[in-house]
């Protein structure tokens, strides 16, 4: 082994070792394998390629099968996805057949023509950026490790998500079946971990909100990781995507009761950009103020004025609810932070 300076794709770490044996790079951080490559002939190989999922069929609907199952559950009419790495278009054709929705694939190789009599659209174009903020689910089956750079595909894939668009991937684990040491597929050039894929996402901004191995992509590769995930989101953006949620279960002005660790944690860093009146609690020692121009008082029915009471203790939710409605106040005018929280 010989050591060489290399910034690995998925950590974005450097001084790695490179195996003399098959001239691949090893993160001694994230345990990420890879093969450097020319982009430009890794991509004009591909476009001369077809056939992509020769193999007995019933491991194609083995896949399928298990493929529609599981996206089914996040696919909803009328969304707009996009599948990079569509091959003869098998996959969005059942979607497409389930749910009413706008399939566009991606697909280098001549496969690309039979994509193009059922799905909605084919783009044979490497690294495609179409419009941002396009679809609400992109999805990529053991493409990533064929990829020379992909921090930079995943970049693409990024802009052109919605907002609260997800994202899913596949890729073998490191060698895709557990009694196999070294993967020797010429064309992959990536060899991922549970690790470095979870750190590839976070070094593109993506939140993995599920990790599962053990997927099945074909007797080769009967270990692959699959991974769903969200865009992570700014400081601001969280903060504003909490504001949204709580105005869009309660309208106008509202009172606050339970001025406590909850209330502390999780609206008080927001409070002035609330349409906050009163902040109430029975506690003695909460009574004065609490910065941010607000003064915590006993509850008075006459201060509240009707408006709407957000319970902001979690652990006390229920107690102040039932002295709230023992005061007099309505019960459709109080509402629960929790259920805020759990959205």
């Amino acid at each position: 082994m010989i050591c060489s300076v290399v910034t690995c794709c998925c950590c974005g770490g450097s001084a790695h070792d490179k195996n003399e044996k098959n001239n691949f790079f090893r993160c001694p951080c994230c345990g990420h394998q890879w093969l450097p490559v020319n982009s430009e002939l890794n991509l004009q190989h591909y476009a001369e390629l077809s056939d992509r999922n020769a193999m007995p069929k019933a491991y194609l609907d083995r896949k399928l099968q298990e493929r529609v199952t599981f996206l089914m559950s996040m696919i909803h009419k009328g969304m707009s996805i996009l599948e990079v790495g569509c091959a003869e278009g098998d996959l969005g054709k059942h979607l497409k057949e389930k749910v009413d929705v706008y399939y566009t694939g991606v697909e280098l190789s001549a496969d690309a023509i039979a994509a193009e009599k059922v799905l909605d659209s084919v783009i044979r174009k490497p690294n495609v950026l179409l419009d941002e903020n396009q679809f609400d689910l992109i999805i990529s089956f053991h493409v990533l490790e064929h990829i020379a750079e992909p921090l930079m595909e995943i970049d693409n894939w990024k802009k052109m998500l919605k907002p609260n668009g997800c994202l899913v991937i596949e890729v073998p684990n490191q060698s895709g079946h557990p009694l196999v040491v070294f993967d020797q597929n010429t064309e992959h050039i990536h060899q991922f971990n549970t690790v470095s894929i979870m750190a590839l996402m976070a070094h593109a901004g993506f939140k993995v909100t599920s990790l599962i191995s053990g997927c099945f992509e074909s007797p080769s590769y009967i270990d692959s990781i699959r991974v769903v995930a969200d865009q992570n989101l700014s400081d601001e953006e969280k903060n504003g995507a909490m504001i949204n949620r709580l105005l869009s279960v309660i309208n106008g002005c509202f009172d606050m009761y339970g001025i406590g660790g909850d209330f502390f944690n999780y609206i008080h860093p927001l409070l002035n950009k609330l349409p906050v009146s009163c902040l109430f609690d029975r506690q003695q020692q909460q009574h004065g103020k609490v910065g941010r121009g607000f003064v915590v008082k006993p509850f008075d029915i006459s201060e509240n004025e009707g408006r709407p009471i957000l319970i902001t203790s979690i652990r006390f939710q229920e107690e102040i609810k039932r002295m709230l409605l023992t005061l007099g106040v309505p019960e459709n005018k109080i509402f629960y932070l929790s259920d805020i929280l759990m959205g």
